[in-house]
């Protein structure tokens, strides 16, 4: 045999010993793949199912959106707003529900950007009602801690409750301390209607709540003309240098003893200022 027969001969064995290699199975922790990498773990391959789901609910709302300098333009937390229409159509994707940090993990990926999602984040806020962000947020997932409906007194009640949360729940990301505090009062069974001793609408300070929200002074619309405010310095976590004898208690932001009506200007513009002095 010529030297060329043999160097020929050479080459295709390299090549039929090639193709051979890539038709294993990969190596590593992965699921086996094509090739010599590994494949994708069982948390990967459930991550991008999930990110597809995701992903095909919220393309056409925004496609849909009007669109400004390339950017959709919607509101604040649109994207929480779809959780459970997401997990109502798949269930077997979502077994134990779908918060709004773990869509945002989801469509963020990984540290290295890889499974990032850029045109969901590519938006422009609508404007919507003033209003604190993080209340609005706790307003719009709220439904999703209740074991029953949560109608508008009972929003505004939890907000209060909010409003004088512990510092545990004051990191500065909203995003994070909303659903950290449900899911706290939700271990608490503070929605569990089953347990009269735990659950809010069993509670006095509830009914006495509720009241004082129903008997806000209105005009003949039907208007409210009186704002339900707190007492100094009940929603300020440091307390008041002004009113040294009184101290702010955790999680007492529900309780009616401590609110009294007050004029709409009073309560936004001076009200906020005599706290904080």
């Amino acid at each position: 045999m010529s030297l060329l027969s043999l160097i020929n001969k050479g080459k295709k064995l390299s090549k039929l010993a090639k193709d051979a290699r890539v038709k294993r199975p990969g190596v590593g922790s992965g699921i086996p793949g094509e090739g010599t990498k590994r494949g994708l773990t069982k948390q990967e391959v459930s991550n991008n199912a999930q990110r597809k789901a995701i992903l095909d609910h919220l393309k056409p709302i925004y496609d849909k959106a009007a669109k400004k300098e390339g950017k959709a333009i919607l509101p604040n937390h649109w994207k929480s707003k779809e959780l459970n229409a997401i997990v109502a159509k798949h269930p077997d994707l979502f077994p134990d529900g779908l918060t709004s940090g773990r869509m945002h993990d989801i469509l963020q990926g990984s540290k290295s950007g890889k499974g990032k999602v850029n045109w969901v984040f590519n938006t422009v806020s609508k404007k919507t009602k003033k209003g604190d962000e993080s209340e609005q947020l706790l307003k719009t997932i709220l439904p999703q801690y209740a074991d029953e409906s949560i109608n508008t007194i009972d929003k505004q009640y939890i907000v209060d409750v909010w409003r004088s949360r512990p510092a545990d729940f004051r990191t500065g990301n909203f995003n994070k301390d909303v659903p950290a505090f449900l899911t706290f009062l939700r271990k608490q069974e503070f929605f569990n209607p089953k347990n009269k001793n735990t659950y809010f609408k069993s509670q006095v300070e509830y009914d006495d709540y509720v009241s004082m929200r129903i008997n806000q002074p209105k005009d003949e619309s039907g208007k409210v003309t009186m704002h339900l405010a707190h007492d100094v310095p009940d929603l300020v976590p440091e307390g008041s240098t002004r009113f040294p004898n009184q101290t702010n208690t955790p999680f007492s932001g529900g309780e009616a003893g401590k609110t009294h009506y007050l004029e709409p200007d009073v309560n936004m513009k001076k009200h906020p200022d005599l706290e904080q002095q």
